[in-house]
């Protein structure tokens, strides 16, 4: 085994731990499926741009401590990891491997902690094939995060034989379940990044388990360069739910930036389900970045369709509770009566469990109305 340099690699998994899952992510820029050149295109070409990796992990400290309830300076902790990683980084493969061993017999009651997540990512980068094996003998509770930050790093230089020990894995264990589903996306995604067709022909054939996982982290990953491509990639797969679902998880990656335009791109695709599936994945996204914009949007839209997932989206989000009423009220307006009725009886359930005086008060005023929810 020989020394790597342990930077990148550690700070992403270090970043990972930090916001709770090791899992390859839509990625933070994306190419506009509006802003096109030509009318026949349905994206502008783009290259993704490099995102520092101390700005990201400082960033992830931040959040994390912040919704742990204690404040940290970010300075601070990345001198610390730093620190850690420079010691790391000279260490000899016996002295690595020993403290390796030690840090997981000491039980830390906190769960995984950092500095065992930078031993193990250094590791992986010398020796990731012993490293895999090192996982298979810990506690059962945290193999799954092991083998999670192996294989990120593993995958990032050899995703050919990362992605060969993870089905000879899926193949030992005789079931492929969610933490499968993380470990195939992490895969996928990094081979993505150096060769798109064969990692979508590998993810392809993974078992349904986990193949939708895998599959959208490749779509993802070439949507960061070309959305033309990635809608492509989409359109290129056999009809079905896992397609929708793709389709879905597309748009809500473009609405994190461009929520109008995805609009306007998703009510224009060509089948039902994947026009439902594209404005789930768009309404989600947008309630949780910006619920303001979307409210005005939602009471644009004509009666139909489209109006009708986008305010089931809106009433299942955050935002539903600043205007219950208003949800239930736009409720009313969905076309099936079936459907609407359905609606209108999950939007009360919910504020009844958040604000039963209200909602009580609410439902007492249009007791005349055939389609007031029931107690």
């Amino acid at each position: 085994m020989h020394q790597r340099n342990l930077l990148f690699p550690a700070l992403g998994a270090a970043a990972g731990l930090l916001i709770g899952y090791l899992i390859a992510r839509p990625p933070s820029r994306l190419a506009d499926p509006a802003d096109r050149p030509a009318p026949e295109r349905i994206g502008l070409e783009t290259t993704a741009s490099a995102v520092a990796p101390a700005s990201s992990l400082a960033d992830a400290i931040r959040d994390a401590e912040l919704r742990r309830g204690r404040g940290v300076d970010r300075q601070d902790a990345l001198g610390r990891i730093a620190a850690d990683l420079e010691e790391i980084r000279g260490m000899s493969d016996s002295e690595l491997y020993a403290e390796l061993r030690r840090s997981t017999a000491s039980g830390n009651p906190s769960g995984v902690s950092m500095r065992q997540q930078l031993l193990l990512t250094a590791f992986a980068e010398r020796s990731p094939e012993e490293a895999m094996s090192w996982c298979d003998r810990q506690v059962e509770s945290e193999q799954s995060r092991f083998r999670q930050t192996v294989l990120d790093t593993w995958s990032q230089k050899d995703p050919v034989a990362a992605a060969g020990r993870l089905k000879d894995l899926g193949t030992t264990m005789g079931v492929w379940d969610k933490d499968s589903a993380s470990m195939a996306a992490i895969v996928a995604g990094h081979w993505a990044d150096r060769d798109t067709t064969a990692a979508l022909g590998w993810a392809s054939g993974l078992p349904e388990e986990v193949r939708g996982e895998a599959i959208a982290s490749v779509v993802l990953r070439e949507a960061s360069r070309s959305s033309e491509k990635a809608l492509s990639m989409v359109q290129s797969l056999p009809a079905g739910y896992e397609r929708d679902e793709l389709m879905g998880k597309l748009a809500g990656a473009w609405a994190e930036q461009w929520p109008e335009r995805t609009a306007d791109w998703a009510a224009g695709l060509g089948t039902t389900s994947e026009r439902t599936a594209a404005l789930e994945g768009l309404t989600d996204t947008w309630a949780r970045q910006n619920g303001n914009t979307l409210g005005p949007w939602i009471e644009s839209l004509p009666t139909g369709a489209a109006r009708d997932v986008a305010v089931r989206s809106w009433n299942q989000s955050e935002n539903f509770l600043r205007d219950p009423a208003w949800g239930i009220s736009m409720a009313f307006t969905i076309e099936s009566v079936v459907e609407r009725e359905q609606a209108i009886q999950a939007a009360w359930n919910r504020w009844n469990a958040y604000e039963p005086e209200a909602a009580e008060a609410w439902r007492t005023s249009i007791q005349g109305n055939s389609q007031a929810p029931s107690e």
